[in-house]
């Protein structure tokens, strides 16, 4: 009976674990789907820029403000695609250039990339002055 009990345990483990795992691969898929759509977009956002530029420069007729509103998209989904690719890379705290994408380390003031300069966290001290001055 003891060989059955230890036979139990054992498959009760294992079925545990396949349980774990299933749920970490159906994780990494969802995050990945997650990259998939979001690089779409982007690729939908960027043909939406050519078609207007195209007919912008070819019939001449102004589209300079349909461009304009489409680049915080871009941006937004730039900044989407790389948090996404920190976290299935497991390096969710990773830190970049909002201007050209270089990796960068918190003490750094300026991108050594572009030269951009890179805002500050807000830390508890600032936080804590923050909410005081708004009393």
């Amino acid at each position: 009976m003891a060989n059955w009990d230890q036979f139990r345990e054992g498959m009760s483990r294992t079925a545990d674990m396949a349980a774990r795992k299933a749920g970490e691969v159906g994780d990494a898929v969802k995050l990945r789907y997650k990259l998939h759509r979001a690089r779409a977009e982007l690729r939908d956002t960027y043909e939406k820029i050519g078609r207007l530029t195209y007919d912008q420069l070819h019939f001449h007729h102004d589209r300079a403000l349909e461009i304009n509103n489409l680049l915080p998209e871009v941006g937004r989904l730039r900044d989407q695609i790389r948090r996404l690719n920190n976290v299935i890379k497991g390096d969710e705290n990773a830190v970049y250039c909002s201007n050209c994408g270089t990796q960068l380390t918190p003490e750094m003031d300026y991108c050594p990339g572009c030269g951009k300069p890179q805002p500050r966290p807000a830390t508890a001290e600032t936080t804590d002055t923050v909410a005081a001055d708004e009393v």
